[in-house]
């Protein structure tokens, strides 16, 4: 039987981060928790893990394109402190 979980995992405010997550997980949103970056996602964790490449962009900050990167939006996230982020997963 598969069962599936919902994990967090706390991210770094730095343009590009890997995280660590079983296989076949379905990111579900990214929010502001105790003044942390967070990432939710629903996993099965009887499988193995990977490295998830997370991008972070703040408003206003240049986006590379054109390179062949493949990025999936997962959210907008606003700080306590006003700072903006929006959380993309590295596809390619």
């Amino acid at each position: 039987m598969n069962t599936t979980v919902i994990y967090k995992f706390q991210l770094e405010i730095k343009d590009i981060q890997k995280v660590e997550m079983p296989m076949k997980n379905e990111i579900l949103s990214a929010k502001e928790q105790n003044g942390f970056l967070m990432l939710w996602a629903k996993v099965n964790p009887k499988l193995d893990t990977l490295n998830y490449e997370i991008e972070i962009f703040g408003t206003g900050n240049p986006i590379e394109d054109g390179s062949g990167v493949v990025r999936e939006f997962i959210d907008t996230v606003i700080m306590p402190n006003g700072l903006v982020w929006h959380v993309f997963k590295r596809l390619i």
